[in-house]
């Protein structure tokens, strides 16, 4: 494969990646807003965090380096905090 090509395949590919998480974290930083109920808060900060996970879990089954670790359900940990 052509270095050139190669290379804009990585950029193309961390730049859809950069903004994916943007969007994430947009919607995590949006959620802190204190007219926002803490249990909706609390879901969609969840809900943001697990698109998080799944997007990094592509980019290392991509990357050829998709590691062993067994995810923790989000709700389990919630359920320990109450």
């Amino acid at each position: 494969m052509d270095r050139n090509f190669r290379t804009d395949r990585s950029a193309a590919l961390a730049n859809a990646v950069a903004h994916d998480l943007n969007d994430e974290l947009t919607v995590i930083l949006g959620s802190l807003d204190s007219r926002v109920p803490p249990a909706e808060k609390l879901r969609t900060v969840g809900d943001a965090a697990l698109r998080c996970a799944v997007i990094s879990r592509r980019l290392l089954d991509y990357a050829g380096r998709h590691g062993t670790r067994r995810a923790i359900p989000l709700t389990a940990v919630l359920d320990d905090a109450a």
